[in-house]
């Protein structure tokens, strides 16, 4: 008897957790504008900005920009070493039209800094350096 309620209960189970399920890959990162991307996205708007640890111009990870839908990708701040270097876990923060972040490496000592950057890749501060 278990038997012959076990199939029909399996494919109702299986069918609810399949039909909830949804995936869309919006992005995929190719080095030269961005690789390896660290921490969590933030959302502001309809973007989502996060930062990569490496890739970008000088290999040294970037911030970068991209709608919700996947387009208008952009990498809006490369990291140069001097202006900071592989954001680790990086997580950015958002006030107004600023973003805040850190890396680990970089900045004048080589150890990292905290930086702050406009939501358009503008006005780049190097705010402390560890």
């Amino acid at each position: 008897m278990v038997k012959k309620y076990f199939l029909p209960l399996a494919l109702f189970f299986a069918g609810i957790f399949s039909a909830n399920a949804q995936y869309a890959d919006i992005h995929d990162f190719n080095g030269t504008a961005g690789s390896i991307p660290q921490g969590s996205l933030i959302l502001v708007g309809n973007k989502l900005y996060g930062m990569t640890y490496q890739g970008g111009a000088n290999n040294d990870g970037c911030v970068f920009s991209v709608d919700t839908n996947g387009s208008d990708y952009k990498d809006i701040l490369d990291f140069a070493g001097s202006n900071g270097k592989y954001p680790y876990f990086g997580k950015l923060v958002c006030s107004g039209e600023v973003l805040y972040g850190m890396t680990g490496s970089g900045g004048s000592n080589n150890d990292g800094c905290i930086f702050s950057v406009d939501t358009n890749g503008s006005h780049y501060k190097d705010l402390h350096d560890f």
